[in-house]
């Protein structure tokens, strides 16, 4: 047994950062690849697969020619402070290139700007018209010079907000004006990288009845590590190097077993579950035995999914959810629902017209998956929670 007890290279509610991290080279190659070809992305992903963790490496490690910041935009409730925000990113893009620092020192003093930070933009005179202001410093960008890529994590939050406090219009403004940018050619050395939790077609449906606005941005699929390759073992002793607790031969194929929906996230709640139990056992091999007790005492911690269901109660109308609740309950009861088994819910909620589309947001976000023209949970947590939650089915 060691003396010193160390943990496993994991964290939970935080993104991975530095050392936390761990590569995804093929998404990484595949973002820089189209980033290089011109193109504006959507990073296309299930909730926990690691989004932002991946966005927020790419700032700290960009090739050559390319200016990236990220910004988290959740909090941001009205028009006029997204477009602050996004003109607040490009000058600390062009004040941190020594390039573009020069050739735009006398912009910055003839709009009296005294200082540019993440935090705040001051000037020495009024508030000034910031899209104005991006029409007309994005232009004056050198051909051979640096592209700059704005990584703009949770915008749909930004318009669902919008939407539900009765802006709709400001919502589909600001989807018109992003459109705008990414196809004037004038603009080709500003480009975004979109992410969000929540599913954006579904929101720009809302906000817009049509997502005619985002068909231009090339989608990039983050998937779970996969199940049928070593991707999951790599990941687990990439986790593990130099930690306390090792696995019994067996054990860790039968963690993969346990945990099926191979995000970060859920993989990380089971070994952290299993360091403490080891670690106050003084117990540092790992069999089929502990790989149980942490599922279950997991499973009944409600803090770590109550938010997979609250977001669709926010997101979803009220219709909408309680139908998608019904489907949901109906398939961590019984294992599965069937296409016409949905239709027949969808009846009883009057949701015949769009009822598919709703299933396959639920399927997008990393809820359920089709199997053999049935659905089912994507992942046994959430399955057990729904349950949990739901212990009287009556369907």
């Amino acid at each position: 047994m060691k003396e010193k007890w160390i943990s496993p290279k994991i964290i939970i509610g935080k993104d991975a950062t530095g050392d936390y991290y761990y590569s995804r080279n093929e998404i990484e190659n595949e973002i820089w690849s189209e980033l290089k070809k011109g193109n504006n992305l959507l990073l296309s992903a299930p909730r926990r697969v690691g989004k932002t963790s991946v966005m927020k490496f790419l700032t700290q490690k960009p090739e050559k020619g390319f200016k990236l910041i990220f910004e988290n935009v959740q909090a941001i409730h009205t028009e006029e402070l997204f477009y602050k925000r996004l003109y607040v990113l490009i000058l600390n893009c062009l004040n941190k290139s020594t390039v573009y620092t020069r050739k735009f020192q006398d912009y910055f003093k003839s709009l009296g700007i005294t200082e540019i930070s993440m935090d705040s933009l001051k000037f020495e005179h009024k508030e000034i018209d910031y899209i104005a202001e991006i029409n007309k410093i994005i232009p004056k960008l050198d051909e051979e010079g640096e592209t700059i890529v704005l990584l703009i994590d949770e915008l749909p939050e930004v318009l669902h907000t919008l939407h539900k406090s009765g802006k709709s219009e400001s919502a589909s403004s600001i989807l018109k004006k992003l459109r705008y940018w990414r196809q004037e050619e004038s603009f080709k050395k500003l480009q975004f990288v979109i992410a969000g939790s929540i599913g954006i077609h579904h929101i720009v449906q809302l906000v817009d009845g049509r997502t005619s606005d985002i068909n231009d941005i090339k989608s990039i699929h983050y998937p779970a590590l996969l199940t049928d390759s070593d991707e999951f073992e790599k990941y687990i002793k990439w986790a593990l190097d130099k930690a306390s607790i090792s696995f019994q031969e067996g054990a860790v194929s039968y963690l993969k077993y346990k945990i099926q929906y191979l995000v970060p996230y859920f993989i990380n709640l089971m070994l952290d579950e299993i360091d403490k139990a080891a670690m106050k056992n003084q117990e540092a091999v790992i069999t089929d035995k502990e790989v149980d007790e942490a599922f279950e005492k997991i499973v009944k911690n409600n803090t770590y999914f109550v938010d997979w269901k609250k977001r669709l109660k926010d997101y979803l109308k009220s219709n909408h959810f309680k139908f998608v609740n019904h489907v949901l309950i109906h398939i961590a009861h019984k294992e599965t629902i069937s296409i016409q088994q949905i239709y027949n819910i969808a009846v009883q909620y009057k949701e015949t017209e769009d009822y598919m589309d709703l299933i396959y947001d639920l399927t997008q976000d990393g809820y359920i998956m089709e199997k053999e023209q049935e659905y089912t949970f994507i992942s046994p947590f959430l399955k057990a929670y729904w349950k949990r939650s739901n212990p009287i089915f009556n369907d």
